[in-house]
This record gives structure tokens, sequence and C-alpha cells, in this order.
């Protein structure tokens, strides 16, 4: 039998969740344009010689993300608020009302 807790702490995850997931289809294209201009802006000015990047730090800082986030998404929050996420993601798109008119020429 499954304890309540899971049951809330899920139910609580997931209603963070869909909200979140359906305001990012909303700006995602934004977000992806910011995210790709900053990548790139690092990299020219990594290859230009303004910054150092201290590869070996940036690796294990990229692993220790990718595992709190791998320990959050298996947690009972987490896996309510990954499923929310999900499914405000995919949330269908409201139907729009289209009017069709049809122009008969003789």
């Amino acid at each position: 039998m499954i304890e309540p807790i899971l049951l809330t702490q899920a139910g609580t995850g997931f209603i963070l969740g869909m909200p979140i997931g359906y305001l990012l289809r909303k700006v995602s294209s934004v977000i992806t344009s910011v995210v790709w201009i900053y990548i790139g802006s690092l990299f020219l000015l990594a290859s230009l010689g303004f910054i150092y990047i201290n590869v070996p730090a940036l690796s294990k800082a990229i692993e220790n993300f990718f595992i709190q986030a791998f320990s959050f998404i298996i947690s009972n929050y987490g896996i309510g608020f990954t499923a929310g996420l999900v499914l405000g993601f995919l949330a269908p798109r409201h139907a729009q009302k289209r009017e069709y008119k049809y122009v008969i020429e003789e």
C-alpha cells in the first residue's frame, strides 16, 4: 500500500510543474535563443582570450548538476513535478475558431 504522504508530495510537485511546463512552452523559443547566444558569446570570448574556462572544473560542475537533477527527479516531489512539467508542456493548445469563406466564381 502506498503511504498518503507519497501521494501528497507527488501531487504538490505535479501542481507546481503543470503551469511551469505550460509557460515554458509559451517562451521556449525565446529561452532557446538566449541560451545559445549566451553560450556562443562565452566561447567567442574564450577563443579571443578574454576569459579563461577551466575545463576540469566546468566538467565537474556539470557532473554535479546532473547528479542533483537526477536525484530530484526520482524523489517524491520530482516525480510529480516532472509529470506536471511534461503534461503542461504537451497540453493541447486552445482550439481557435476559424471561419472559412468559400467564394464560388462562375
